[in-house]
């Protein structure tokens, strides 16, 4: 290695501003004191083989402590630190693609305008009819790992409310298939029997002068006390204006009104399955629905929170909800344009005091945890405090404000990196795939917390789901299990596209195919030594492991081999002290002899010795996600998703039941093993095939 490389090596900074922590030795965070978070971090290994659960994707632990902050980056009027230059240069890759891949292309003008917003590209990011990978998205590639690998916060969490339910669910793990964790906060919420549910109508934005949403209570019944009543019909998604005679539970409907008759609205939800009866007699053909009163004139409107909205349109509405199921208007949910629909609601105020409104088609509607995604992130592991730095923020840079809503400071910094985007070197004979085929994009559900949160052991009774535990109790608290990353599965099959229900929620594409090579720069501005071999360490991971590129990962998609193939040091002295030399511009950049003993000797700088560095636990859970090289032969089952259907005639639900085609057992809640143990298999997990579920019924489609 040249000595210029030696030198720059040794450089270290030591003119910091008085309480700054020195580059390279990154401080913990202040957001909270050691050990004031007992809560774990790790799920345990799951030792019995039919608890424990599967998916395509795993998670990097957070660490035991605390976030590292590191010092302010310098600004980019100058290229020195002290009396010590700065580090600047190129990095230049080569990326060949293991796996089909890809990243969604761009309309030409005339064609957007001609297809509409809504219409997306299916062929891949193409430009001048050749593959290309965006700048933007390795520059994402690469970030995600520098937040893990330099101990970066979580930020951005998601903080929207995720939805359950549990009606007629138990908080007693004997009572099997009517067990659920969270029965008791479903209970907790909505009162016993819904009794803290509330009826009235709903108003959309466009009938508010604020633009929101709000709620006219229903009549409290003088007689009975109550704004609902049940009533059995045989009807299936109604909502329509009806006269009735309320009684102590039940009400009847009349076709005539009568002077005794009062006003009001027949809510029917869709079907379920029928309830068996005691006396052994076939079940009725009708079920109780809900009648409500009219609107109380007198009642105060209830507003609801625009972020109650939100959730409600993001996770309050199935699909059969949408779908309508054939209503003239063609839809039960509610919108801006609703105008006194018929709904029940619940009031209710959040961990930190915040007042809600919760609403739903009848009164065991989905409901929200308390506990939001960014709730769950522990304070040590949460950015509460926008004044401190982390890594990936002093290399991509960050606004100087923006999401946590403080007043304008000048303490932002541009990124001091750059990626410029893949040029395609070499092809296979098909690019990508010829004709655009219909795909499901699905993204996993955190309100599935037995793989999304730490969980204390591998029984059911002792699961943590988003608001603590079964009994309703808090102590141990949601953990979220750190930073999502899905497996590699070359080879695995894409599903087709199975019934009507998935082809409203399919997208098409023509993703591209393995052995494409590209060639990219990396060019980098003002780095510390340390610095430089963070970014290092993200691009050139260790023998046998590759990247997750692009769309598609849950599904096998977008792996990819990244190589160093030069690293370029530029002298900003040497070039700006001279113009010509010997005809030739002065650049100042000069070639490391060896690039590869340049990334490492720059990561070890940065990391401390590479093999004790990887050996550590949280990075034994990263690297098992990042292999790619001599995975085992049935890892595809290992690493699927679970699906459902049915089998020989019969419903069959992975989710609920294993085993088959043997006596299939009741398993819900299996907690996700941790990474090393799946690609391990010791203790086993499973790895037994897809059941042969039946193609779907060609009449219901």
């Amino acid at each position: 290695m040249p000595n210029d490389w030696k030198n720059t090596l040794g450089q270290i900074k030591t003119n910091l501003p008085a309480g700054s922590p020195p580059v390279g030795k990154p401080k913990a965070s202040p957001v909270a004191e050691p050990g004031s978070d007992k809560r774990p971090r790790i799920s345990p290994p799951v030792s019995s083989i039919r608890r424990a659960g599967r998916a395509p994707y795993n998670f990097v632990p957070l660490g035991p402590d605390k976030w590292q902050e590191v010092a302010r980056p310098p600004e980019a009027h100058s290229y020195l630190d002290g009396d010590k230059e700065l580090l600047s240069g190129a990095i230049e890759l080569e990326l060949t693609a293991l796996t089909d891949f890809y990243t969604r292309g761009m309309w030409s003008l005339p064609e957007f305008v001609k297809k509409g917003k809504r219409d997306h590209q299916p062929a891949p990011f193409l430009v001048g009819g050749k593959l290309r990978l965006p700048g933007s998205s390795l520059r994402g590639m690469v970030r995600n790992l520098v937040e893990i690998l330099g101990d970066c916060p979580l930020d951005p969490v998601n903080d929207q409310q995720h939805f359950f339910r549990a009606v007629g669910s138990t908080d007693k793990p004997e009572d099997g298939n009517s067990f659920e964790p969270q029965a008791v906060a479903y209970r907790q919420q909505l009162g016993a029997a819904a009794s803290k549910v509330k009826a009235g109508y709903l108003y959309g934005s466009k009938y508010s002068d604020e633009l929101k949403w709000f709620i006219k209570p229903a009549l409290v019944d003088p007689v009975y006390g109550t704004q609902r009543f049940r009533h059995r019909t045989a009807e299936l998604w109604v909502r329509r204006p009806v006269y009735f005679h309320p009684g102590e539970v039940w009400a009847d409907v009349v076709q005539t009104p009568d002077g005794d008759a009062k006003p009001g609205t027949l809510i029917c939800s869709g079907k379920i399955p029928p309830a068996r009866r005691r006396d052994g007699q076939p079940p009725r053909p009708d079920r109780a629905q809900w009648v409500i009163h009219a609107e109380d004139p007198k009642a105060d409107a209830v507003p609801i929170p625009d972020d109650d909205v939100a959730a409600y349109r993001d996770g309050g509405v199935s699909q059969a909800i949408r779908k309508g199921n054939g209503r003239p208007d063609g839809s039960f949910e509610y919108k801006d344009e609703s105008n006194g629909v018929a709904c029940f609601y619940v009031e209710w105020h959040d961990r930190e005091g915040r007042p809600h409104v919760s609403f739903g088609h009848t009164p065991f509607f989905r409901l929200p945890y308390l506990t939001t995604s960014a709730g769950a992130v522990p304070p040590a592991w949460s950015r509460r405090d926008r004044k401190p730095w982390d890594s990936a923020q002093a290399l991509f840079g960050r606004l100087p404000e923006g999401e946590y809503g403080e007043k304008k400071t000048p303490d932002g910094r541009r990124s001091r990196v750059n990626f410029e985007d893949g040029i395609l070197i070499e092809a296979p004979a098909e690019p990508y795939q010829s004709r655009p085929k219909p795909v499901v994009l699905g993204n996993p559900k955190p309100t599935t917390y037995q793989h999304y949160l730490v969980q204390p052991s591998q029984n059911v009774a002792d699961a943590i789901h988003w608001d603590g535990d079964r009994r309703g109790s808090t102590t141990l608290g949601p953990v979220v299990r750190g930073h999502k990353r899905y497996w590699h599965r070359k080879g695995a099959v894409i599903p087709p596209v199975a019934d009507k229900q998935q082809e409203n929620v399919a997208t098409f594409w023509q993703p591209a195919r393995p052995g494409a090579r590209f060639s990219a720069t990396v060019r980098y501005e003002n780095l510390h030594p340390e610095e430089l071999g963070l970014l290092l360490s993200a691009v050139q991971l260790p023998p046998g492991c590759a990247h997750k590129f692009g769309m598609g990962k849950a599904l096998g998609l977008g792996s990819f081999r990244v190589e160093v193939k030069a690293l370029r040091q530029i002298s900003r002295a040497e070039r700006y002290a001279g113009f010509l030399n010997a005809g030739s511009l002065v650049t100042g950049e000069k070639n490391a002899a060896d690039p590869a003993a340049a990334a490492t000797a720059l990561r070890e700088r940065y990391c401390g010795p590479l093999d004790a560095f990887w050996a550590t636990p949280r990075m034994q859970e990263l690297l098992a996600l990042l292999q790619f090289d001599g995975l085992p032969a049935n890892w595809l089952n290992r690493t699927r998703s679970l699906q459902f259907g049915r089998v020989d005639g019969h419903s069959y639900n992975e989710y609920l039941q294993i085993g088959y085609p043997n006596r299939p057992e009741n398993q819900k809640r299996r907690p996700l093993p941790p990474a090393s143990q799946v690609l391990s298999g010791k203790p086993a997990v499973p790895d037994d095939p897809l059941p042969p579920f039946e193609p779907p019924d060609p009449r219901r489609r």
